[in-house]
Parts: structure tokens; sequence; C-alpha cells
């Protein structure tokens, strides 16, 4: 028994296995950071096609993995504001503001708004 903590600890504590372990949570936060830019950029590229429905989905999907993306807020409040619906446009902006008081597009787009 006590050979199989000592193995546990071992492997635990085995600074190669740190970094494999630190090496897979990198992979990880990569691969969500990549996939919240997926929908970000997706959504600008159905901004261009003036298919703002789509650009509300894409923008709902990046703001699901991180409620804190200040931007993906500002871009679905363009939506909105293309789709003629100002006062949920002003509540985006007004999101965008709330997570980044600094963010002067948000200030820009809640004027455009």
């Amino acid at each position: 028994m006590e050979q199989l903590i000592g193995r546990i600890l071992h492997n635990y504590y085995n600074p190669i296995n740190k970094l494999r372990r630190l090496a897979l949570a990198c992979m990880v936060i990569s691969s969500i950071l990549s996939t919240i830019g997926f929908y970000f950029h997706q959504g600008y590229a159905y901004a261009y096609k003036k298919d703002y429905d789509r650009v509300i989905a894409d923008f709902n999907q990046a703001i699901k993995l991180d409620p804190n993306f200040a931007d993906a807020y500002i871009g679905r409040g363009y939506a909105y504001v293309y789709k003629k619906d100002y006062d949920r446009a002003i509540a985006e902006f007004n999101q965008a503001i709330k997570l980044d008081p600094n963010f002067v597009d948000a200030y820009i787009g809640r004027g455009y708004a």
C-alpha cells in the first residue's frame, strides 16, 4: 500500500506530469477561445451579408461561451440597430459598458442606437 501511495504521489508531483497537465489545460483553453473567436468572426461575416438573425445567433453562442466578452454584446447591439430594434440594441451596449466601462465603442454604439 505504501508503494502504491508513493507511486501516486511521485506521479502527481513529478514535474513532467505537471507539464503535461499544464499543456492539456492550455490546449483546452485554446480550444475554447478559438471557438469563441469562430463565432465572433462568423457573426461579423454574416453582418456583411446583412443576415442579422445569424449575426445575433453567432454572438449568442460567443456570449454563451464567455458571458464577459464585451465585443460580442457590441456586435449583437449593432445587429439589433440594423433590425431597428433600438431598445434591445441599447440594452446590449449597456451590457458591454457594464462589463468594460472604458470601452469607447460601446458608448458610440449606444449613441448611435
